[in-house]
């Protein structure tokens, strides 16, 4: 490209390529002043371009004859980077400029760049997420403990089923902050996702101007998912709604059972399926946008980092389910999710938590934070179970080795997967397996989302107990794996 750097001049040559990628022929341009004001629209940013080239070429620096990261304007509006590589022959007036559009080069450094401090991030929030729950552990076991052993329908009970509600919600918090830095498998279970969809849909739109209007289908709609990260799905869905309507408005939340047919447009299993609707109305989404909203750190937000949506859609398709999207600006947006749907019955209510195992044996118990075997020894041991409890996994493999051998074997270990510095269950299974191919091992950990806690049973264990974990969750496990043992 040619150009007069002289603000009457104009522009003497520009090839085909320029044209091509950037749609302006040089026709479009006669003059410089035309020139700037095209593809760079923007007043203030151009006069300070302008005034830098003349100060470039004035200084006579080849050095800064380099204009990196220029963002010019094409004839449709859209915005490029380049970098300009420039010659001035200066008896003439005239400057010789060689454009690189960098555009893509520049999204993929932002890509990588961006990737690396959300792995950063992630590995940051995995941590505390982790730490989070051993402390959660430690109040939503002790508080569950109390209120079995607790006069029924008391004052008291009521306190403390409100604490644990509280606390349940911090463990649904970390769930999410879990999801977001390592993603991984859910940990299923039979739910009543009319309750998750009005417990997500309570606990984000409290204290927002938005209102939630529920037509929740009256039969039990049971699936089999991870209620955190379906908590987390409906969450993010909803505060989108909520943030595109800054006045208020109506958000409509479905539920219903459908039938998906084979060969369907969704690739999904034919099948019934529980249909989820969100359903907003506000400024809306334009249609250009709809099949990239599922990307990762595609966003239209100022604020946003792209990765909410992005989440939504992982965790759906862990389960197996499929989710759309349709929009129309100023008028609003509807989100469908479809999960696969389960004939099977729902798991017992947390809050009825009087004692349903009771047992008699010895387990033993590895964790490296002693509240938390204190806890659960004082479980068990309303439970009827002699327990040992050890915090170093070496020391878990002897112990286990000495009672076998002496034929005192444990009826059950459960073991942490984690334990800083030294062994955890996933190193001290294959070990206790030589020991005793019928060993009966449950991992626990507060990293929910790691991939031996999705399929233990692929690991050696015969059962799994994500922290942090109420009495009577530990009691449904305890029901599980002995009664299979000694069924």
């Amino acid at each position: 490209m040619g150009v007069n750097y002289v603000d009457s001049g104009e522009v003497t040559y520009l090839n085909n390529k320029f044209a091509e990628i950037y749609g302006w022929s040089k026709a479009d341009f006669p003059n410089v002043i035309v020139f700037f004001n095209k593809v760079f629209p923007d007043p203030k940013k151009r006069e300070i371009l302008k005034a830098r080239i003349m100060n470039d070429i004035a200084s006579g620096d080849p050095d800064r004859m380099i204009w990196e990261d220029l963002e010019i304007t094409t004839s449709k509006g859209d915005k490029r980077i380049v970098t300009a590589f420039n010659i001035p022959i200066f008896d003439q007036n005239l400057m010789i400029s060689t454009v690189q559009d960098v555009t893509e080069k520049r999204k993929l450094e932002a890509h990588v760049q961006q990737t690396q401090r959300m792995e950063a991030i992630g590995t940051l929030a995995g941590g505390i997420a982790h730490d989070f729950n051993n402390m959660l552990s430690i109040i939503i076991g002790n508080i569950s403990y109390v209120i079995s052993i607790c006069n029924k329908n008391s004052e008291f009970e009521d306190v403390l089923l409100e604490a644990l509600g509280g606390a349940k919600r911090a463990q649904d918090l970390t769930q999410q902050l879990l999801t977001f830095a390592k993603g991984g498998e859910p940990i299923k279970k039979i739910h009543d996702v009319n309750k998750l969809v009005e417990e997500a849909a309570g606990f984000v739109t409290h204290g927002s101007k938005s209102k939630c209007v529920f037509k929740i289908s009256k039969a039990q709609l049971m699936s089999e998912v991870d209620a955190g990260q379906i908590n987390q799905v409906m969450s993010n869905l909803i505060i989108n709604s909520d943030q595109a309507m800054p006045d208020g408005g109506i958000i409509n939340l479905h539920t219903d059972i459908v039938r998906i047919e084979p060969g369907n447009s969704f690739e999904i299993a034919a099948g019934e399926y529980i249909k989820i609707t969100i359903e907003d109305q506000g400024i809306g989404i334009e249609k250009r946008h709809i099949p990239k909203i599922f990307e990762p750190y595609f966003t239209t937000k100022q604020e946003g980092s792209g990765l909410g949506l992005a989440t939504v859609y992982s965790i759906i398709k862990r389960h197996h389910g499929h989710i759309t999207a349709y929009s129309e600006i100023g008028k609003g947006t509807v989100f469908h999710i479809y999960l696969p749907s389960s004939s099977k019955s729902s798991v017992e209510s947390e809050s009825n938590l009087a004692l349903r195992h009771k047992g008699h044996g010895k387990i033993l118990v590895l964790d490296d934070e002693r509240p938390i075997l204190k806890m659960i020894g004082r479980m068990l041991s309303n439970m009827g179970y002699a327990t040992e409890t050890v915090t170093d996994g070496a020391e878990a493999i002897q112990r286990y080795r000495e009672t076998h051998e002496s034929g005192e074997k444990f009826d059950l270990v459960i073991l942490d997967l984690t334990v800083p510095g030294g062994l955890g269950g996933a190193g001290i299974i294959p070990e206790l397996l030589k020991i005793d191919p019928n060993v009966r091992a449950v991992v626990s950990s507060g990293y929910s989302n790691d991939p031996i806690m999705a399929n233990f049973q692929d690991y050696g264990f015969c059962g799994v107990v994500p922290k942090p974990y109420s009495q009577e969750q530990l009691s449904n496990l305890l029901n599980d794996v002995l009664n299979e043992a000694s069924g």
